[in-house]
């Protein structure tokens, strides 16, 4: 990240153009404060007809911290994929040296949630108001999870900005603020985890059903006038039965509402829309008629931040739900915004709609036709054949359909999920690939000064059952860190790292078949595979507590020291050799990633069956997207101090693991070998895996030698 300047909000003025060079925007006025730093419109001087769009500036003290940033831009690949009337569509990160921070997103009025909260305004609003204000928000986040399996994981009033003439536009998923820069921007986010699910205080993951808590305490606090908690951090205190019922309600709905309130996620209502509806019960009636009168709900502001004369009005028809029940099997079918900015948010892909659309369909697809098979290697991975070493001409055999062959497995969020993937799914002919202890004496032809051939091998855990297939890599050196200008101040300083002794890494990301086998015979819980298929796919849900235990556990069935891959070890495999900004080259190009801008099937929308892409060159599969990888090392924010040897770097205390890779939802930035971020090792997440490293025998390094 370019080094910023402290950029006090007082230099904002109406008249300033902001933005890099190649895309200008004029400040209108500012409009508000936001959850991360204050709203302006703007004019988008870069798009025909210069629209007025919202720029969200970022707090500078948000800018200097690279989880904040990292969760802002999750928070940016989320809004672009998003189309629904009731979900805010985001266009764009803008981040240049000697400029502000901002996001651009399609015009937001002032109002929010939050600010009639505060006012005590939503006291005035009618019933059916009031119903159809949170039907509207249960149905923005039920599309968000139906069309792109993706839950909000930080809703508060902040969020939920109320448009004139459009009613609700739901805002901001995936910023929650991280502790390490919570307290620094309290001013704004002192109300935000009152309705945050208690379970998520204590390392529990952020989902769906952390989404429903967030909406009843909503629903409460809309029908009360205030929150139903003073902090959700305490179970005792989170107590439903304590909360006072609201005087609105039938004593049916106020226990459908205390459900919802629940400490215990398994019993909150299964979506958002069936919780709403179960606390209004609206009849058929009601449903099909609504008052032709507008009712003053909030004064509007003008760009100046004061009062006007007009009032904002919202009709009951503004604030009515337009969708029914979700079916959580089944994408919904959500309207296509024609906000103006089209032609911008087209050109990092220019068939993005196409995309978007080829995306969904592919989704629909999946379950029924296998993806894809990968394009070949490149000519010059060879394979060494011997008499130890059948030459490797297919894909492995590890496990029964190959990498490209679509899993039918699906799972539950339940305790044990049912998955089908048996042993037979993992286990191969002995004599298709060598084992560690055998490759020793092939793998002395790996040299620095050449680039290694593809040499495969796979340890036994039992008969006829094998581990990940391993490709040792050679010892050699690099640069590791940003040499193309592209990234961030933690990939900073460019400097040189040897890879002192040769070491292997797996061929592709651990899948479910591979670790759903160390899972029951350790008696763990099944991580979920978000309904997308088991057996081939990268396993997902994964902390790095979670891959430490995998790797432990691998290491004793098979006597090889296994282990996690070092971020060193990690960039040096990625680049392969290269020292481009991607191990492709420097440019964008589809066939090697599958993230949201790399045009694949899956880019955007779920992971992909492991290579399903090209390999790098030297066989790597999905070192770029498809699930971001856990590695050894705790997380610094910069290569100060870092071991220029390959070794990872350790504190005591981390609470932070590095993560490298990039995702299927990430953009193509963080597809490069440089980018790196971080995570709480107790954390998991659905984009979130890993692959396995191996130290190769002593007998190796001394033949090396």
């Amino acid at each position: 990240m370019a080094t910023l300047p402290a950029i006090e909000y007082t230099t904002l003025a109406p008249g300033q153009t902001v933005g890099p060079a190649q895309h200008r925007f004029l400040l209108i006025s500012k409009t508000a404060d936001s959850l991360f730093g204050q709203l302006w419109h703007a004019q988008d001087l870069s798009v025909q007809g210069q629209p007025t769009v919202t720029l969200e500036f970022i707090l500078p003290t948000l800018v200097s911290q690279n989880s904040a940033m990292e969760a802002i831009k999750r928070s940016v690949t989320y809004g672009k994929k998003l189309r629904h009337k009731h979900l805010t569509l985001l266009h764009g990160f803008f981040q240049s040296e000697n400029q502000p921070v901002f996001l651009v997103a399609e015009q937001l009025d002032a109002t929010t949630l939050a600010s009639l909260l505060d006012s005590g305004k939503t006291q005035s609003l009618s019933p059916g108001q009031v119903k159809g204000l949170l039907l509207q928000i249960a149905t923005a986040l039920d599309t968000a999870y139906s069309s792109q399996h993706i839950s909000h994981n930080s809703l508060c009033p902040a969020c939920i900005y109320i448009n004139r003439g459009h009613g609700v536009k739901l805002s901001g998923f995936a910023t929650f603020p991280a502790q390490d820069y919570l307290e620094s921007t309290r001013a704004h986010t002192q109300r935000y985890d009152l309705y945050q699910a208690p379970e998520t205080h204590t390392g529990q993951n952020r989902n769906r059903t952390a989404d429903i808590f967030s909406l009843a305490c909503i629903c409460y606090e809309v029908l009360t006038g205030h929150p139903p908690f003073a902090t959700t951090q305490d179970r005792i205190q989170c107590d439903p039965l304590r909360l006072s019922q609201p005087s609105l309600l039938t004593e049916q709905q106020w226990q459908h509402l205390q459900m919802a309130l629940s400490t215990e996620p398994k019993a909150r209502p299964a979506n958002a829309i069936s919780l709403v509806k179960g606390i209004f019960q609206p009849d058929e009636t009601e449903t099909n008629s609504a008052p032709a009168d507008n009712h003053n709900v909030e004064p509007s502001t003008d760009h100046s931040g004061e009062e006007a004369h007009e009032p904002l009005r919202l009709s009951e028809a503004d604030l009515a739900p337009e969708a029914g029940p979700l079916d959580n099997s089944q994408p919904t079918t959500s309207e296509t915004d024609s906000s103006t900015g089209s032609k911008r948010r087209l050109l990092p892909l220019v068939t993005f709609c196409t995309g978007l659309l080829i995306g969904y369909l592919a989704s629909l697809l999946l379950t029924t036709s296998p993806p894809p098979a990968p394009a070949p290697a490149p000519a010059d991975i060879s394979v060494p054949t011997g008499p130890t070493s059948k030459a490797a001409t297919e894909e492995p055999s590890s496990i029964s359909a190959s990498p490209h062959t679509e899993g039918t497995e699906s799972s539950s969020e339940e305790d044990h999920v049912q998955a089908t993937v048996s042993e037979s799914e993992i286990t191969s002919e002995p004599s298709s690939l060598t084992n560690t202890q055998t490759a020793v004496s092939l793998a002395a032809q790996l040299t620095e000064s050449q680039a290694p051939r593809t040499l495969l091998f796979r340890d036994q855990i039992t008969v006829d059952v094998y581990g990940p297939d391993m490709v040792a890599l050679p010892s050699g050196r690099f640069q590791m860190g940003d040499n193309h200008a592209m990234g961030d101040d933690n990939e900073q300083p460019l400097h040189a790292v040897t890879i002192e002794h040769p070491f292997a890494l797996s061929r592709y990301e651990v899948t479910f078949a591979q670790y759903d086998m160390f899972a029951r015979a350790t008696q763990r819980k099944l991580p979920s595979d978000e309904d997308w298929g088991r057996a081939n796919r990268p396993v997902i849900n994964i902390s790095w507590l979670d891959a430490q235990a995998y790797t432990a556990w691998l290491a004793k069935q098979t006597g090889q020291p296994y282990r996690l891959p070092t971020e060193a070890e990690w960039e040096y495999a990625a680049r392969a050799g290269t020292q481009t900004a991607f191990s492709w080259g420097n440019e964008p190009q589809s066939g090697f990633a599958v993230c949201d801008e790399c045009s694949s099937d899956w880019g955007g929308s779920q992971t992909a069956p492991v290579g399903s892409q090209r390999p790098n060159a030297w066989g790597l599969y999905d070192m770029s997207g498809n699930v971001s990888e856990w590695v050894e090392d705790c997380y610094a924010p910069n290569y100060n101090g870092a071991p220029d040897n390959g070794a990872a770097r350790q504190a005591d205390g981390c609470h932070y693991r590095a993560m490298r890779g990039g995702s299927w939802f990430d953009i193509m930035r963080l597809m490069r070998p440089a980018g790196r971020y971080r995570h709480p090792a107790s954390a998991s997440q659905n984009d979130w895996g890993f692959r396995v490293a191996l130290d190769l025998p002593e007998q190796f390094i001394k033949e090396n030698n």
